[in-house]
């Protein structure tokens, strides 16, 4: 008895029937697939059609568990709507692997004069599984796993040194390596505005400069600046931030040992880029065990002459270590490594792309009318993100238990909760920016003072902050009309009025990861309670920006 209506079954009979051959089966998907799979198909099955002209007509992932109707379904598919440039068709006759399967087509394509046959192998299938095999195999390990052990261990190392607390990108360090083809290694450390921590390893110092002048020059767009970005011939080590439990067992590679990352909370990444390579995400052998001697000599050299550089200095040292090979535990290969600084070639770096035109000092401003520039744009960090709302009561009252540094006022707890300006930037920023607030004795106030630009059509909205010393900073310029801003202000001073007068300014860390714009309780570092302005209250009239100091006066 056939297994499909009346209807289906004269729709398929009135299919062309071609005099072509069909392999039909299905088995368990590829190891490598699997592998990418997890989750949903993981555990699944993979049905394929394909004809005597090589062509997969149908191609269906089902649960491992579905039923022999699933071939069926397959099988019409590939019959009616089948994939690819071909035509709707019957075949004359289909060949399976399975006598089960062989079995239960007989009975279901009775009426459709399709002959069944079986075969212990099927060429057809078994070539396209061996390509998709091919398509899909692993990407090879990030490491090669005789080194993954020792470059992790060089990388923790100096991750624990920081070399970023004291130096800049510009600093440069050579690495006198010759192993495996790379001879100096011209080392530039990230971190120091606390965005990304790591190291550039230049394979020539031509190759450095050419970079930091492209990038310097170059104001185009996106797909620009990557491009820039490709140009560059280095190694890289680069550390992952890793802060949750959850996104610690389900992000570390196995070449990571999961102690390391717990402890320290960062996964190194490590790759190369290549101008004829791009951005390759794992490193050969030689390039593996280049790298760790790398690290290791300038550990040493950081353990040695680490607070030679503190305060900004970065004067000439030099080192020689011996460090052996990874690999032969039994006669290692020591290899005598000099690091030594470069501060003629730093010194060149710091001032590259500065402008030719001095900008005059304010001291030197007298052709102005009026006095100086009454505001200082140097105190929220560059890149930060912030923004007006409101933080309900009960977190500001967690928060003034928890932050290491909190400002109390005598504020009303009434309404919604506390009229908040909020900034979020990188942690070391943040920890500069609450050091120059105390510094400065705390602070006034904050509020909004109009302004405008170089025509009578710029009208701004200042965010201005008042600190003890009398010092007014620029915190944020925004459009006088805009929607956006004109619903947040009313929304500000309604929420003030109902504090009598009182807001907060709160400062976070983590503006470059997944909390950027929307930071956890832990994430805050400081709460200043202070006084709500008003223009009156600043008495500042309407400032205007002028031209060459960028700043803005009465």
């Amino acid at each position: 008895m056939t297994l499909f209506s009346r209807s289906t079954l004269r729709r398929l009979q009135n299919l062309k029937q071609t005099p072509t051959v069909w392999e039909g089966d299905r088995r368990s998907l590829p190891k490598a697939l699997q592998a990418k799979a997890k989750g949903d198909i993981g555990n699944s099955e993979w049905i394929i059609w394909v004809d005597s002209a090589h062509m997969v007509r149908a191609m269906e992932i089902e649960p491992a568990d579905a039923g022999r109707e699933a071939i069926v379904r397959a099988l019409l598919k590939a019959m009616e709507y089948p994939q690819g440039p071909v035509e709707p068709s019957r075949p004359q006759k289909i060949v399976v692997r399975d006598r089960e399967i062989q079995f239960f087509l007989r009975g279901a394509l009775q009426e459709l004069n399709i002959k069944i046959d079986y075969a212990p192998t099927l060429p057809l299938i078994e070539d396209i599984c061996q390509g998709l095999e091919a398509m899909i195999r692993p990407a090879p390990p990030p490491i090669p796993t005789a080194q993954a052990q020792p470059l992790m261990t060089a990388a923790y190392q100096l991750w624990q040194d920081a070399p970023w607390e004291c130096l800049g990108d510009h600093q440069i360090i050579t690495v006198d390596l010759n192993y495996g083809g790379m001879d100096t290694l011209y080392v530039s450390v990230l971190g120091l505005l606390g965005m990304e921590y790591g190291l550039l390893l230049y394979r020539s110092q031509d190759s450095l400069r050419q970079f930091r002048q492209q990038i310097l020059a170059e104001d185009g767009s996106p797909e620009e600046m990557e491009s820039v970005f490709l140009k560059q011939d280095c190694l890289f080590v680069n550390f992952d931030s890793v802060e949750e439990e959850v996104e610690i067992k389900t992000t570390v590679p196995s070449l990571a040992p999961m102690e390391m990352v717990t402890q320290t909370g960062v996964i190194p990444v490590l790759g190369c880029i290549h101008p004829f390579e791009g951005m390759r995400p794992f490193l050969d052998e030689e390039e593996a065990i280049g790298m760790t001697v790398a690290l290791e000599a300038l550990h040493r050299f950081f353990q040695r002459h680490g607070k030679k550089f503190q305060h900004g200095q970065f004067p000439t040292v030099c080192g020689r270590y011996r460090v052996p090979v990874p690999g032969d535990l039994l006669q290692p290969q020591l290899l005598s490594i000099q690091v030594k600084t470069l501060p003629q070639l730093a010194e060149e770096f710091e001032h590259l792309g500065n402008d030719d035109e001095e900008e005059l000092p304010f001291s030197d401003l007298s052709g102005f009318p009026g006095p100086l520039p009454v505001l200082r744009e140097d105190l929220v960090p560059e890149g930060a993100f912030f923004s007006l709302g409101m933080m309900p009561w009960q977190i500001v009252q967690r928060l003034r238990e928890s932050v290491k540094h909190h400002q109390a006022g005598a504020t009303k707890m009434a309404g919604d909760g506390l009229p908040i300006l909020m900034i979020q930037t990188s942690q070391p920023k943040a920890k500069k920016m609450i050091q120059a607030l105390k510094s400065a004795g705390g602070i006034q106030g904050l509020g909004f003072n109009p302004g405008k630009g170089m025509t009578e059509r710029d009208r701004f909205d200042l965010g201005i902050l008042k600190t003890e010393d009398n010092q007014l900073h620029l915190f944020g310029e925004y459009q006088e009309d805009e929607p956006v801003h004109l619903q947040a202000k009313r929304k500000w001073n309604r929420r003030c009025k109902q504090t009598k007068g009182w807001c907060g300014l709160a400062i976070a860390r983590g503006v470059s990861g997944a909390s950027r714009g929307k930071p956890q309780l832990g994430d805050f570092v400081a709460l200043f309670e202070v006084r709500a302005f008003s223009a009156d209250d600043l008495d500042l009239g309407t400032l205007q920006m002028m031209p060459r100091i960028l700043g803005w006066q009465d």
